[in-house]
Parts: structure tokens; sequence; C-alpha cells
């Protein structure tokens, strides 16, 4: 019984060994299919870095205050209204600056009147004093004249000169000579009065006494010069000297007019300055706008009171307005001065404005985001042309792409896995997926650089790679 057992469990393993071979030829004659994958060829190209970030709009904003510190009296201009440069805005209360421009009116008019009373006693002061001056001068030229006459003697003309006029005063003397006979006859007849005779007498008496003098001059030029001649020739020179100096030392007195009337014109310009201060403080109670654009808030009313300290109005330019966006430090090679960039706004969707970065900053500055302490580069953008309303203050979307470099190899992001510091791919080559280090450059939001693992034209799996190991059999999705 024991032997017919053991036969029938034999035909039992040679079962279990024919089943497990037939399932081995199955699985060897059957191909399995594999993963199923999507590809992406890797190719050459220039990369474009992509830029998508908020910025803020920003204009000139001005806060107009008042020069002054005064009451308000009227406001000409309410929140939203459109006013121009120049426009008044609001007016203070000015009587206080028109009583000053009066009294510095009238101190400027008096002032002025003070100079002119002073040039005019200078100018007739200076005539005086050069009038004296000339004659001076004329009698010291005559006395040194007379000086070098009686010092030198008589010239041969000279002496001539005076024996004619001696002769002429002897002609005289007898012809009043004759005439007093004359005048003597008459009177013994009874012809002339008295009085006639004497008048005839004292003409002959005083060409007689002429004639004296002329012959006195006469002798004294044939003579030549004398001490006693000399001596008061020359004190006349020293008194016409003296007298000289005397006149010159007015000029002194010229001078000391001038500086006073130098110190009346300083008053007068001080008194002008202080009426320009006072007309320019009662210029500045009319509040004017500096700029063209939009009042963003009235800040005071009526009858408050108003400071250089405080504005009285907030105004907006929207003549020019300009985005300032806040790059993240990592994306800061997707924007450079000149790049073009689309801002768009999420209150109006499907419409948009057309700008250009002009400015990038050199600095990196933190800004706290949430816990974060991130750095971001400001960014200022010029706005070309916008179909949307852009004003201060409203945050956009500023969004735009730059290609970087050289063309280089590209991969699709969605093809690489980050082990660590370490970057992979699958290349996909015979239906099998094989990992591959690689060394990546510059990535956008869809591809990045390949600088080294892979070549052009290679096949990379895209998507599951989570699923795939190294060596693993894969169907590409068609």
């Amino acid at each position: 019984m024991a032997t017919q057992h053991k036969a029938r469990r034999i035909p039992l393993w040679w079962g279990l060994v024919l089943v497990v071979l037939v399932l081995a030829v199955f699985w060897l004659a059957v191909p399995r299919q594999g993963q199923r994958v999507t590809t992406a060829t890797v190719y050459r190209g220039v990369l474009p870095l992509d830029l998508s970030t908020t910025g803020v709009v920003e204009g000139t904003v001005s806060d107009v205050a008042s020069v002054l510190t005064a009451r308000v009296t009227a406001l000409y201009a309410q929140e939203g209204d459109t006013v121009t440069r120049g426009q008044v805005l609001a007016r203070l209360d000015t009587a206080d600056l028109r009583a000053a421009v009066q009294e510095r009116q009238a101190a400027l008019t008096a002032a002025q009147a003070q100079v002119a009373a002073l040039q005019r006693t200078a100018a007739s002061e200076a005539q005086q004093y050069r009038a004296r001056i000339e004659e001076a001068r004329a009698g010291l030229q005559a006395a040194r004249a007379r000086l070098a006459q009686v010092s030198v003697g008589a010239r041969e003309e000279d002496m001539a000169a005076q024996r004619a006029v001696v002769e002429g005063a002897r002609i005289q003397v007898a012809a009043a000579q004759l005439e007093y006979e004359r005048a003597e006859q008459l009177l013994a007849a009874g012809a002339i009065s008295r009085q006639h005779r004497d008048s005839a007498q004292a003409a002959a008496d005083t060409a007689a006494a002429k004639l004296e003098a002329e012959r006195q001059a006469l002798r004294r030029l044939e003579a030549g010069p004398r001490e006693e001649d000399i001596a008061p020739a020359r004190a006349q020179v020293q008194a016409a000297e003296a007298a000289l100096r005397q006149a010159e030392a007015t000029q002194t007195l010229i001078r000391a007019r001038h500086e006073e009337i130098a110190a009346a014109q300083a008053a007068a310009a001080r008194a002008r300055a202080a009426l320009d201060a006072a007309r320019a403080q009662l210029s500045h109670a009319s509040v004017r706008s500096p700029l063209t654009g939009v009042v963003s808030r009235k800040h005071l009313e009526v009858g408050e009171v108003a400071n250089p300290y405080e504005p009285l109005y907030s105004l907006a330019s929207l003549a020019e307005v300009w985005v300032v966006a806040e790059v993240d430090a990592g994306d800061v090679a997707a924007v450079a001065v000149g790049q073009r960039v689309t801002i768009s706004l999420d209150a109006y969707p499907g419409r948009s404005a057309g700008g250009v970065v002009v400015r990038v900053s050199e600095v990196a500055e933190p800004k706290a985001v949430g816990r974060v302490r991130a750095k971001v580069i400001r960014t200022h953008v010029k706005v070309l042309q916008s179909t949307i309303p852009l004003r201060p203050g409203l945050e956009v979307n500023v969004t735009g792409s730059l290609p970087v470099g050289a063309p280089a190899l590209l991969v699709p992001n969605d093809a690489i896995l980050h082990e660590g510091e370490e970057d992979q791919v699958y290349m996909v080559q015979d239906g099998q997926a094989w990992l591959r280090p690689v060394e990546l450059g510059q990535s956008n939001f869809t591809h990045s650089q390949v600088l080294s693992g892979l070549t052009e034209g290679d096949v990379v799996a895209v998507g599951n790679l989570d699923q795939l190991s190294d060596g693993v059999r894969v169907r590409v999705r068609r």
C-alpha cells in the first residue's frame, strides 16, 4: 500500500512543474507593454526669461500748502475737480498784509525823497566848490606870472608897449588941459556953470595922475627887477597857493556828501526790498495750483487757519504716470532697461497698457512677505499707451519676456527631476527610460537651459516621472 501511495504523488509534482513552465513560456512569448509616458525632444534655441510681477502706479502727487499762516477766507476747488497750473485754489485773509504793504510803500517814498534832496544839495555844492577851485587856480596862475615877470625884468617889447601907453596918457592930459582952459573961459563969459568947469578940471587932474602912474611903471620897467617888487609878488604866489589848497579841501566835503547819498540810497534799497517782500507775502495770500491735475483731497475748510506745515490740498497729475514694479531678486535676469512689458489691471480684464523699462535699481531692497524676508529690485516702467485708466496708487500686473544669451539646448521643466542638489532627466531610448544627470542653466516658467548631459535631438520623458525608474520599459503616448 505504501508503494501505491508514493506512485500517486509523483504525477502531482510533475503537474506543478508543468504549470510553471507554461507560465514562463507565456511570459517570455508575450512582450511587456511598459509604462506609458509623454516625451519631448531636446532642441536648440534662445531661452526667453518670463517676467511676471506686480507694481504700483505712481505719478506727480503734490501737497499744496500755504506759505503764510493765515485764516482761509475762500476755497475754490473740491475733491475730484480738475485744476490747471496757476489756478487759484484758495485765498487767505489779507488785512494785515495790505497794511504792511502800505507802510513799506510810505517808507520807500520817504527814502527816495531823502536821496533826491541829498543829490540836489550835492550838485549845488559841487558846482560852487568847482567854481572856487577854478578861481583859486586862475589866481595862482596870475600870481606866478607876475612873480616871473618881476623876477626876470621887462622885455624890450614890454617897455616899448609901456612907452606907447605913456605917450597915450600924455596926449590925454594935453586934451584934458585944453578942455579945462576952455571951460574956464566959458565960465568967465557965463556960458557954462561952475559945475561943468569943475568936471573939466577933475578930468584934467585924473589924466595927469594916470600919466604919472604910467611914467612910474615905465621907469620900473627900465630900472629892471627890484627886491621890493619881487617880495610882494612872491607873497601873492604863496597866498594864491594857500587859497587853492583851501578850495581843494572842499573835495573832502564833496566825498562826504556822496557817502551820505550812498547811505541814503542803501536805505532806499532796503525799503524797496521790504516793499517787495511785503508784496510777495500779499501774493502768497492767493494759493495757486503748481500743476495741472485732479484734486485728490481737500484738507482744510473756510475759517480754519492755514500754515506752511499742513497742506490745503493734495493734487495728482494725470498727464504722466509710471509704474514702479518690485521684481524678485531671483528673477532680476528677466528684466532690463529698454524691455517692453504689458501692464494689466484685474478690474479691466482683456485690456492692457504698453510700457518700457526705463530704470532698474542697482540695489536689492529687503521686503517682508509674511514671515519671509525677500529681496526685491525696484524697476521703473514708463507707460507708452493705455486702454485702461491708470491712477496713482493702483496695483497693476506687469508681464514680459526677455531673451537671454546665445542659443542653447532647451528641455521642458516637466522633464527635470530635482534630487537634492542634483538635476536628472529620463532619456527615452529603444523603449526604455534611462536616468541621466544634467547640468542646468537659466530657466523660465516652461523650459530650462541644458549645459551638459544631453545633446540636441535626445528624447526625454515628460510627466509621471515618479512612476519611472532607471531602465524601465516605457510606451510613448502618441
